[in-house]
């Protein structure tokens, strides 16, 4: 029973650990409060990821440029959305679309190891509430069996 205690406190500690590395990095969308959602635009413009990432100034403005070109395609896609009772499921099925279409964008701006690397600040910044992601639960990070 010691070992399973031991591991679970492991665990915990690493757990906090990483939360404290995650706060470091601020608040997302900077002094103002998130403008983004996980990995979103506002995290990949923080000064601090660009520098952990090691992004070259040529990706900086790519990635700036597709910021900007995103914001007008969001607020494009909900201007047009008309005067009546917004459609929720409509709502969230353009974000998903627009999400998917960023994500891939930014792919194709960094490399491997910086997409890894931005994957692993993402889950620091989205902390406890990771692991009701499937793809993070599905990783069994806190297994504490053989």
């Amino acid at each position: 029973m010691f070992p399973r205690k031991a591991t679970v406190l492991a665990a915990s500690l690493a757990l906090a650990l990483l939360s404290s590395v995650a706060l470091a990095q601020g608040p997302p969308g900077g002094p103002g409060g998130p403008r983004g959602g996980p990995g979103g635009p506002s995290l990949l413009n923080a000064a601090p990821v660009q520098k952990e990432l090691n992004l070259s100034e040529s990706q900086k403005s790519q990635l700036k440029k597709l910021d900007t070109a995103m914001g007008q395609k969001r607020r494009s896609s909900f201007s047009r959305r008309g005067q009546g009772e917004p459609d929720p499921e409509k709502m969230r099925s353009a974000m998903d679309k627009l999400r998917r279409e960023h994500d891939e964008a930014v792919a194709k701006v960094l490399d491997k190891k910086q997409k890894e690397r931005l994957s692993e600040i993402e889950l620091q910044r989205e902390g406890i509430l990771a692991v009701a992601r499937p793809n993070v639960a599905a990783r069994n990070l806190f297994q504490t069996g053989p």
